[in-house]
């Protein structure tokens, strides 16, 4: 989820171009001041390999956690954090849940162009 590419220098890259960059800063910063209180062992880094070319039975057993692949599971996710969601405050976080969701529903009520070629173009 971290990659320090360089001395002094570090990319996280679990988040995309579309990151509200604010909302994301709060929540990391809250989840690293908890994992400090806490004293979390962030486990051994992992190095050396293209996470994108190792093969999914290598990762499971690795036990790296994969990230969340939609948008729903993203939210489902977030629901279950009480440190990220307490990072936004429980106002902001009800009302991005309930954005969210509702986004999550009209992109599957929506019929792709991808669907039309699949499933109704006649050959």
């Amino acid at each position: 989820m971290f990659r320090t590419p360089g001395p002094g220098r570090f990319e996280w890259r679990a988040v995309s171009g579309g990151v509200n960059l604010y909302l994301a800063l709060a929540g990391l910063i809250e989840a690293g001041l908890d994992g400090i209180e806490r004293k979390l062992d962030p486990g051994e880094p992992f190095t050396g390999k293209n996470m994108y070319e190792i093969p999914l039975a290598e990762v499971r057993s690795r036990k790296i956690q994969l990230i969340p692949q939609s948008l729903q599971e993203a939210l489902d996710e977030f629901e279950k954090d009480d440190i990220v969601k307490g990072a936004l405050g429980p106002d902001l976080a009800a009302e991005f849940l309930s954005v969210k969701r509702k986004e999550w529903v009209r992109f599957h009520n929506h019929v792709s162009s991808w669907e039309i070629d699949q499933y109704l173009t006649l050959f």
